[in-house]
């Protein structure tokens, strides 16, 4: 996470454009498997500025906040755990990204 967090910054520092807000978000893992093994896995919302943008962006407009990620979506999950009458007035768009040693595209 802060790898990504520093190139973001890096690169609005190169367009001159440091005041666009940067938010760390989650850099760890959220899920907690279910215990019998059916289902999905519960979602631990954690504690990050990024989580903490989502909601009180979207809870503060009048129009639908479309979010666009990248990678695992967990500051999505984690706001959506945390605060889950987000839920209609927001869109995701998702690049999603798939774990390298998990033989899908990347490995």
């Amino acid at each position: 996470m802060m790898k990504g967090y520093d190139e973001i910054k890096r690169i609005l520092a190169l367009l001159g454009r440091e005041d666009i807000p940067v938010y760390k978000g989650v850099g760890d893992t959220v899920t907690k498997p279910d215990d019998d093994g059916i289902g999905l896995p519960e979602v631990i919302p954690v504690e990050a500025e990024a989580v903490d943008n989502i909601i009180n962006t979207v809870k503060s407009s009048d129009e639908i906040v479309y979010i666009i990620t990248t990678g695992c979506a967990t500051n999505i999950a984690c706001a959506l755990a945390k605060d889950l009458s987000i839920k209609d007035n927001m869109c995701v768009v998702w690049l999603g990204a798939d774990f390298y040693d998990t033989g899908g595209a990347g490995g």
